[in-house]
């Protein structure tokens, strides 16, 4: 999904979402520790919007492929 994103970068995205409300963490006491985030309600009122954003973000690579002059 993002190539560039450090364990640190996605850690702390996931600790803010689930301050937020979006997701729920649910630690597993064994060895290694084990965690799974599943979402919430809120998180997943936000399926339309996420889909949504999908869908324009397909078609404007598919703009950006087909006309050069789209930056």
């Amino acid at each position: 999904m993002v190539p560039n994103a450090t364990a640190r970068m996605v850690t702390l995205q996931l600790r803010e979402l689930e301050r937020d409300g979006v997701i729920h963490r649910i630690v597993y006491p064994e060895v290694p520790p084990r965690v799974e985030y599943e979402l919430t309600d809120l998180g997943r009122s936000l399926e339309p919007v996420l889909l949504s954003m999908r869908n324009w973000g397909a078609g404007f690579a598919g703009i950006e492929q087909t006309d050069p002059n789209c930056r």
